[in-house]
């Protein structure tokens, strides 16, 4: 199946931030980072439904996945997204080492 990808505000603030991040320390570096960024939401209309369930699940009380995508420097970043029909919803682009999301970290929009 073919999904419609939306990143929700939460996701595109944490996007941005990341952007800002590390345009500030490297900026061809950030402009690598969000073409890899972008080449995983692109993967993500084909795949998402392979997607490992991500560890919060339970405590969010609703199913959300994961995935990956790296850097040339090896650091991993994590998409964190739900399946609504046709669509995948990106509640959150993390940056390494960061907490688990708790339900306040997840966007309520529909």
């Amino acid at each position: 199946m073919t999904y419609r990808v939306r990143l929700l505000s939460l996701a595109v603030a944490d996007t941005q931030q990341i952007f800002d991040w590390l345009s500030q320390r490297a900026p061809r570096g950030a402009e690598a980072w969000y073409n890899a960024l972008q080449v995983r939401l692109a993967e993500l209309r084909n795949d998402a439904d392979g997607c490992a369930v991500a560890a919060e699940s339970r405590q969010l009380g609703e199913e959300v996945r994961e995935t990956f995508f790296k850097t040339r420097q090896g650091h991993r970043y994590r998409i964190v997204f739900s399946i609504a029909d046709s669509e995948v919803r990106v509640h959150r682009v993390r940056a390494p080492g960061l907490r688990p999301l708790k339900r306040s970290d997840i966007n309520e929009e529909k």
